[in-house]
């Protein structure tokens, strides 16, 4: 992401004029990363104070909390505030925009159309920054609609005194903020063919409804805001705002600890350290004294909050030489050096970027879409999910001949039906220089192997039974066609159900699911079921790969798309490359990542299976519900 020079050095003065402070030593700069950059000027500290005291953290940075946007914020500042300040000129007859009634009135439409229209599986969606990104998004309406009055009579500039203009600066960055995203890449149709199980209907169902809240909301005030507003120009502050946000930690007390959204979303609390240094990381809560030296029990909760300057600061898990910290006596956010960092005594540089961790975990795919790159860190792992290409798996079928029995099934019905994902995530060790040096498997929770069972059958008048068994409407038109629904392409698992449709040759007097096919097959069995999934993976990425070559062709290497399509290339190369170079079995299974070495946190980064939304059941029950199936009488109506 970046903004034009001469605007960013515009921008630091009004962030110093605002009580910000930044050393002497620092200065904003073009990164070799792209984009802004921090750098501390390490030669002339050295200069002029010696040697960096190695014991201490070093306060490079120190930006006052007002200058700061979350929902605490805004909530508990910002709309009192602007609520006052829109009474007082209501009261005096000068009221040409009520923008706090205005911001109200979108986050009350907002979460409305919000719980009227997602389904419940996804109200998860309703979190900080869902709705600190529409907060941002009507605020910079706002602020070019004020501009707007004050230009077109000058009785209106009143409005300049707005405390919802306090952020003006700040909004007009995340304006000019160009941030390389998917979403926004001349190549995105490409990307949606590509990566059409990565892309989450129900984000997209989101973001239509924050957009359509925010028109309704205008239309409804009388806001004229056509000539420049449209769903490119919210998508491109979304974009912006998300890039930059920091998650800051935030002293509570200890009766508070859960947090303060436990209806929007349950924080994990934690002691702020934990998250940047390498202490106890099982550590929540730390005994600090405040200024009557009481002792006080404080908790620690993470925010999502947008950070002037100190945001300009880049990520990088292997160059961390910096964190943010917070001043827990007024709520000011604090950039610190690990002066551990800076003890070279000889060929010390003139400058040195400075980086911070964004996450700990580097999830490619939420780098890619919220940050524009892709992570290779040495030091951290990063995670790369692999959607497998769903018409791949239903064009595949497992057979088997077993005493003189022969069966078959087919691979993306049964994974529906036992409830499996058919997701692989990898794990990929970097090179210094950049190029892949390991690939494994992460199967952890996954138990796409068991499609692979040989001695299964399905049986569609089973199906059909337990749907029926558990429908509250029997009618048998309505049963086939919500079974057919639920088997479509547009449904990764099929959810609900205790028994599948399907008989098995190693499951005897019980009902045939998932549990019953783990529990019941021999150990020697699940071994050779992961070496066939294996096998059978490695020719789907032959597939795949030469899938994603034809794409790479006609996509440049500059584009997000590109990058993303050439890594996925690499890691399934990669580890088909393993795979066919492994002499034995046992080094095959050597490519799955064992118990010691999983990680549990790895397992919070997987993709949310693709679901038929509630609404398509509703219009299904609707369409075969009538009077005459409902046997009502005259009397009855």
């Amino acid at each position: 992401m970046g903004v034009t020079g001469d605007f960013r050095d515009q921008f630091i003065k009004w962030v110093v004029s605002e009580g910000a402070e930044l050393s002497p030593y620092i200065t904003i700069d073009q990164s070799e990363l792209g984009g802004a950059g921090v750098f501390f000027s390490w030669r002339k500290f050295r200069e002029d104070h010696g040697l960096i005291d190695v014991d201490g953290c070093l306060e490079v940075m120190r930006i006052p909390k007002r200058l700061s946007f979350s929902l605490d914020r805004f909530k508990d500042e910002l709309l009192i505030q602007q609520q006052i300040f829109d009474q007082d000129l209501g009261e005096f007859g000068q009221d040409p925009l009520n923008q706090s009634e205005i911001m109200t009135k979108f986050l009350e439409t907002f979460l409305t159309h919000f719980n009227d229209t997602v389904d419940p599986y996804v109200k998860g969606g309703m979190n900080e920054t869902n709705i600190l990104v529409g907060q941002v998004q009507m605020l910079v309406i706002l602020k070019r609609v004020r501009a707007k009055l004050v230009e077109k009579d000058a009785k209106n500039k009143v409005l300049q005194g707005s405390p919802f203009g306090e952020l003006d600066e700040y909004l007009e960055l995340l304006e000019r903020t160009d941030v390389t995203a998917p979403r926004t890449d001349e190549f995105y149709p490409q990307y949606l063919s590509l990566f059409k199980y990565n892309v989450r209907e129900y984000r997209r169902v989101i973001e239509r409804l924050r957009f359509d809240s925010i028109y309704e909301t205008l239309d409804s005030f009388g806001v004229e805001y056509q000539e420049f507003l449209d769903d490119e120009f919210l998508r491109h502050i979304e974009l912006s705002v998300v890039s930059r946000l920091l998650e800051i930690p935030e002293a509570l007390p200890e009766e508070e600890e859960k947090g303060r959204y436990d209806i929007l979303n349950n924080r994990k609390v934690l002691n702020p350290t934990t998250v940047y240094t390498d202490n106890d990381p099982d550590a929540t809560v730390i005994e600090q004294d405040d200024e009557d030296g009481d002792g006080k029990k404080y908790g620690f909760a993470v925010s999502s909050t947008l950070v002037p300057v100190i945001d300009f600061v880049n990520h990088s898990n292997d160059k961390m030489n910096a964190f943010f910290d917070v001043d827990a006596s007024n709520g000011d956010i604090l950039l610190r050096l690990f002066n551990e960092k800076f003890t070279s005594e000889d060929n010390i540089p003139e400058s040195i970027e400075l980086f911070i961790r964004y996450s700990d975990y580097e999830d490619v795919l939420k780098f890619v879409t919220a940050y524009g790159f892709i992570p290779r860190s040495v030091k951290v792992q990063p995670i790369f999910e692999h959607a497998i290409d769903r018409e791949y798996l239903n064009e595949y079928f497992v057979r088997s001949e077993i005493d003189g029995q022969k069966y078959e099934h087919n691979l993306g019905l049964l994974l529906k039906w036992i409830g499996v994902q058919p997701n692989v995530q990898f794990v990929i060790q970097y090179n210094i220089d950049g190029s892949i040096k390991d690939v494994k498997m992460n199967l952890d929770e996954n138990f796409i192997v068991f499609g692979f069972v040989e001695g299964l059958q399905y049986s569609r008048e089973a199906a059909l039974a337990i749907v029926k068994h558990y429908s509250e409407f029997q009618k048998d038109e309505y049963i086939a066609e919500l079974l057919a629904l639920e088997e479509s392409d547009a449904n990764d698992i099929i959810e609900g159900y205790d028994v599948i449709p399907y008989s098995c040759v190693y499951v005897e007097n019980e009902d045939v699911n998932l549990e019953t096919l783990v529990s019941n097959l021999p150990d020697d069995v699940i071994n050779g079921l992961m070496l066939k999934f294996m096998g059978w993976f490695v020719e789907y990425s032959t597939t795949r790969i030469s899938q994603l070559d034809s794409s790479l062709e006609s996509i440049p290497d500059t584009s997000i798309v590109h990058q993303f399509a050439a890594l996925e290339k690499n890691v399934l190369l990669k580890f088909k490359q393993e795979f066919e170079a492994c002499k034995s079995e046992e080094d095959k299974l050597e490519l799955v990542i064992g118990a010691d070495d999983l990680d549990d946190e790895w397992l919070k980064h997987r993709l949310r299976p693709r679901n038929i939304p509630s609404g398509q059941r509703l219009e299904l029950l609707i369409k075969h519900t009538n009077i005459e199936s409902l046997n009502l009488s005259d009397s009855s109506e």
